[in-house]
């Protein structure tokens, strides 16, 4: 389940907290920029032993959102990697 919320910074990232993906381009990775801009809903956050957090994403626009959900397959992204959006 992770944990409820994290604090990165002066953001706060909250566990269904909706964001825009903002991908690297320096990841060189031809799905990234098919995701790029995409809004997204934080199912999980996670932090790492180094105390890295990790963010668990559905897409907000996919038909399959719940499928993905209920059976916990996310998209992983790390905080400088979303945008937070006003709810």
């Amino acid at each position: 389940e992770g944990v409820p919320r994290a604090r990165v910074g002066a953001t706060t990232l909250e566990r269904g907290g909706r964001v825009r993906l903002r991908l690297d381009r320096r990841r060189n990775d031809p799905y990234a920029c098919l995701l790029d801009g995409r809004p997204a809903v934080i199912e999980r956050i996670h932090r790492g032993y180094d105390d890295r957090v990790y963010l668990a994403v559905t897409l907000e626009d996919d038909p399959g959102q719940s499928l993905f959900r209920e059976s916990g397959r996310f998209l992983w992204f790390f905080p400088d990697e979303v945008e937070v959006l006003d709810t």
